[in-house]
């Protein structure tokens, strides 16, 4: 019972982890290409920064990699887990915090009613 209780937590840690860390790629790879004239830029450019983010992506594997036959495995998971939320955690709080009542304010989208 202890064992089947452990791994429904660490699926659900792992599902939480991968989902927040997944909304950095879905804002580039989706949200950027469709709104592409939003961002003020083309589809070229889309295209661009696109392909220059997968390279440059690929250029640290060999440093994590290194790292994590140095710390081990688990740890540099529990590491990666961290590290992922810092880029994406701003960028959340700014659109509920900042943008979502600016836009209310100035109408872009009505606000609702209870």
């Amino acid at each position: 019972m202890q064992h089947d209780k452990l791994i429904h937590q660490n699926v659900w840690v792992s599902s939480w982890v991968l989902s927040v860390s997944l909304l950095g790629d879905a804002l580039i790879y989706v949200i950027l290409p469709v709104n592409a004239e939003a961002f003020g830029v083309s589809m070229v450019a889309v295209g661009f920064l696109l392909a220059i983010n997968r390279i440059i992506r690929t250029f640290p594997y060999n440093l994590v990699v290194e790292f994590g036959q140095f710390v081990g495995i688990k740890k540099l998971a529990i590491i990666g887990a961290f590290l992922v939320q810092f880029p994406v955690w701003p960028m959340g709080l700014w659109t509920v915090f900042i943008c979502s009542p600016l836009a209310v304010l100035f109408g872009a989208y009505p606000m609702p009613h209870c």
